[in-house]
């Protein structure tokens, strides 16, 4: 038996082959831009054929899907039909705002023909690879940078939690630090990955890992979305919204990293200068 379900909100205008499954495009690149980008909607842009699909391997697929766009997508319940029949999927699922996450992490099919299909390929693999995911974080990396941004109401604390939480983790089991504070950990997995951090600069502290970490510990300890101090004689307020963007880009760009994907493409340094592709 053949089983389809419907794709709505993710840009596509490729084939992704999967195993056992097919994601097929239904619009052409301006069109499916449109859709795909619609905040109020979740919109028909694809379907997904396969001759099962299981909840496990459609949860899976909905959270890499999200991840990609930067928004959540959703898929429909699996449909048993003939090989050959069309099903009869509803052109928008339901109206609810969709709210954004750091921006599309991997280059759309209009610019680049085969960067989504091959990071999306990569990904439910590791997702799917038990081992992996216990040596890198990989599922609590990727699932974090979704659910911080497909939260029905964000919330700027939870947000904050789930990113940090992400980003720590992965550090501190692929180093095998389970004590000492966080910011050298931190410059020390990532630094490898070609990112520019630092562990404290007061002079800049968007690179500094310690700002983040500050701002957990004040979340944490204080219920504070601000963490205030003194720096050199001076006084200094670090604040959540002014840093949240860089850190929830930061780790969508470390999971792309520890995914092992490179499109050639993307601008790693995106978390501080927010131009997501060159």
């Amino acid at each position: 038996m053949n089983y389809v379900s419907g794709v709505y909100g993710f840009d596509i205008t490729q084939p992704i082959q999967l195993s056992g499954c097919v994601i097929e495009p239904l619009h052409e690149a301006s069109e499916a831009h449109q859709r795909a980008s619609d905040r109020g909607a979740y919109r028909l842009t694809a379907v997904l054929r396969g001759e099962a699909l299981t909840p496990e391997f459609l949860f899976d697929l909905s959270a890499v899907l999200s991840f990609v766009e930067g928004m959540d997508v959703a898929l429909s319940e699996p449909e048993n039909v003939e090989p050959d029949s069309v099903a009869e999927l509803p052109s928008t699922l339901y109206r609810q705002k969709r709210h954004p996450g750091p921006g599309a992490v991997i280059m759309r099919d209009h610019f680049n023909r085969t960067s989504r299909a091959t990071f999306v390929a990569l990904a439910m693999r590791h997702l799917q690879d038990q081992r992996f995911c216990e040596r890198t974080n990989f599922r609590t990396l990727l699932f974090h940078s979704v659910e911080a941004f497909r939260q029905r109401s964000p919330f700027i604390e939870l947000t904050w939690f789930l990113l940090f939480t992400a980003l720590e983790s992965h550090a501190r089991l692929v180093q095998n630090a389970k004590g000492g504070t966080c910011p050298p950990i931190l410059v020390k997995t990532l630094k490898p990955y070609g990112f520019d951090v630092v562990e404290h600069d007061p002079s800049d502290p968007f690179r500094s890992m310690s700002t983040y970490a500050r701002l957990r510990n004040a979340l944490f300890h204080n219920a504070s979305r601000e963490w205030t101090g003194t720096e050199n004689g001076r006084n200094v307020s670090l604040t959540m919204s002014e840093h949240l963007n860089g850190l929830q880009t930061l780790v969508a760009l470390t999971t792309v990293k520890v995914a092992g994907f490179d499109d050639g493409h993307i601008n790693w340094n995106s978390w501080l200068d927010r131009m997501a592709f060159k």
